[in-house]
């Protein structure tokens, strides 16, 4: 067989791979539901204090981002954050949690809340570590 690699690949191409292996993992595991997950924290006036971005899927929460404004930080709100993303995990039927943090991000933020270091990549990027955390829902 003959064939070339390029960079290419369309947003219409993206798509239709994402929707395949979609479709072979439901196949797989009979589980054919994942769901964004998207929360905001706002303070009295509407003005965003920071937010989290994640997904539920395969009984697992996944968290994606947890971003906290500066000002707003060591006041409650990344764990407020973080735990009602838990919750929603609960309703949705995960059994578990998992994210992905550096060594220069909320670590032990996550720790406080019961999470677990269960993998680490050193020097990604070189004098950090990336953390791959778990904690059971």
């Amino acid at each position: 067989m003959n064939f070339t690699i390029d960079e290419g690949l369309s947003a219409d191409e993206a798509d239709m791979l994402g929707k395949r292996i979609d479709a072979y993992n439901a196949q797989q595991t009979g589980f054919t539901e994942e769901r964004p997950l998207k929360l905001a924290a706002r303070d009295s006036a509407g003005n965003l204090l920071g937010g989290l971005t994640g997904s539920t899927g395969f009984q697992w929460l996944y968290i994606h981002i947890l971003w906290i404004e500066e000002p707003n930080r060591n006041l409650g709100v990344g764990s407020s954050l973080v735990e009602h993303a838990e919750q929603l995990g609960v309703q949705r039927g995960c059994r578990s949690s998992c994210l992905m943090t550096f060594s220069f991000q909320a670590k032990e933020l996550y720790e406080r809340l019961g999470y677990v270091v269960f993998g680490q990549l050193d020097d990604y990027p070189e004098g950090h570590t990336l953390f791959f955390m778990r904690k059971k829902l």
